[in-house]
């Protein structure tokens, strides 16, 4: 039986990404977002995707019970969390929008399959983000993916002026 607190987290990451999805979708993939890079509406989608499959990873290897910690650049944290950043967006540059959204979706799906798939003892046991941080539930983590999502989204819909959607 899937725990309430999985299915709530699950229902919330459903519904976060469904407003999310029509915010964007209102959007032209192609609008400048961030001058240095530069990034486009598309590219917001891969990055939030990028993270979402490193979250993935350490959901994975949490359910193995191992560790899994998101390789960043021998740099300073910011420097070596904005080349990581620039260095992963840049590789999915050849996505179109529409192979973009896919795998946003995809990547979703999965977390949620593993989650729903953790046994009572996985999801008692904390796990460190791949991000680093304070361990927290794996529940208590995946909350990270709707504050990613939802924090970009703002800062997407203010650079393209169309910050009168209402953002969680």
């Amino acid at each position: 039986m899937q725990n309430a607190t999985v299915a709530e987290m699950i229902a919330a990451l459903d519904a976060d990404r469904a407003a999310n999805q029509a915010k964007f979708g209102a959007l032209d993939p192609n609008a400048l977002v961030y001058a240095d890079g530069p990034w486009t509406v598309t590219n917001i989608i891969c990055h939030i995707t990028i993270w979402e499959e490193e979250f993935l990873k350490g959901l994975q290897a949490h359910q193995a019970g191992q560790g899994y910690l998101t390789e960043m650049p021998d740099l300073e944290a910011e420097a070596a969390l904005n080349a990581f950043n620039g260095r992963t967006v840049s590789e999915r540059n050849n996505l179109s929008y529409e192979q973009a959204l896919e795998q946003w979706t995809s990547v979703r799906q999965q977390i949620k399959d593993t989650l729903a798939s953790f046994t009572p003892e996985q999801l008692a046991a904390p796990m460190v983000a791949p991000w680093g941080g304070e361990a927290a539930s794996p529940v208590a983590q995946t909350g990270g993916c709707i504050w990613h999502e939802g924090h970009h989204l703002k800062e997407t819909l203010a650079a393209v002026g169309n910050d009168s959607a209402q953002v969680g």
